[in-house]
């Protein structure tokens, strides 16, 4: 079977999905290698995964986002706090996610990538920087309302 990274940023509403698609993947026989937060660890583990943690600004608590990024508390809900979220939260964790996913791809540059849609440190690779994996699925793992 494949070696599969499935990485997704450290979210409790993007990782648990993630971690559902970890579990089929090693049902399914795969080598799975799951790059996230920290605190899914045991998760990831119980799924059948080898865990990798996220390290310094990409590794953050989501149920704690006022102490990881303190200016988030200051700004009022609605767009200003989103736009604030969607550079704090996914952007400024790119280069910490895209170094360590570059590490896990020199291992074995053959590996399949699955990602969360918003583990932006998967797009240096797709625009010509460091290792490409094999091949690349990104997930869109947020329901849509009506």
């Amino acid at each position: 079977m494949s070696k599969v990274i499935v990485a997704a940023t450290p979210l409790a509403g993007h990782t648990s999905p993630m971690i559902q698609i970890t579990e089929a993947l090693v049902a399914a026989g795969h080598d799975v290698t799951f790059l996230g937060g920290e605190r899914f660890t045991d998760r990831v583990k119980t799924a059948g995964a080898q865990m990798v943690s996220l390290t310094g600004a990409a590794d953050y608590d989501d149920r704690r986002l006022n102490e990881f990024f303190p200016d988030r508390a200051s700004l009022p809900p609605g767009p200003p706090q989103l736009n604030a979220d969607i550079a704090q939260v996914f952007g400024n964790p790119i280069p910490q996610q895209h170094t360590q996913l570059q590490s896990l791809l020199e291992q074995d540059p053959g590996q399949i990538l699955v990602t969360d849609l918003l583990f932006l440190g998967a797009w240096p690779s797709a625009l010509g920087v460091g290792l490409r994996p094999r091949r690349w699925v990104s997930l869109a793992i947020s329901p849509l309302y009506a």
